[in-house]
């Protein structure tokens, strides 16, 4: 099944199923949904070989809700327009989906071994490790 194809499964759920998917996730199904959105334009951009790296999302995602998810608004708001929001939410998924994975610590060891990488174009804070959805 492509990344497409699933996404098209998604939304043709009824409502209280993609709730419940989202449930799973620790996410509300608007948001679920946006995310998936999101990940499929971010896909499409790499399979066409785009820039990512500096762009501006033209999907851009849902932040959860402050009442629901504080960490996403505080100390430093997650913004929804650069790859930082997209990292942050696969890190997010990665940790209901497949809690044991390594892509943090690899994506970690990734910008070590190019420091000169500039990370605020990515909409990244300069401390973004200790930001409380990286911990």
């Amino acid at each position: 099944m492509t990344f497409g194809q699933m996404l098209t499964m998604f939304r043709r759920c009824e409502m209280h199923v993609q709730r419940t998917i989202a449930t799973g996730c620790g996410l509300a199904g608007k948001v679920l949904r946006s995310w998936l959105l999101t990940f499929n334009y971010v896909r499409n951009l790499c399979a066409h070989h785009a820039r990512l790296w500096n762009r501006e999302l033209a999907v851009k995602p849902l932040i959860p809700y402050e009442r629901r998810e504080p960490h996403w608004h505080a100390p430093v708001p997650v913004g929804n327009n650069r790859l930082f929001v997209v990292l942050t939410m696969l890190s997010c998924l990665m940790r209901h989906v497949a809690p044991h994975s390594q892509w943090r610590q690899r994506l970690y060891n990734l910008f070590d071994r190019y420091p000169d990488i500039p990370i605020a174009a990515m909409g990244m804070p300069a401390d973004w490790r200790n930001h409380a959805l990286w911990q």
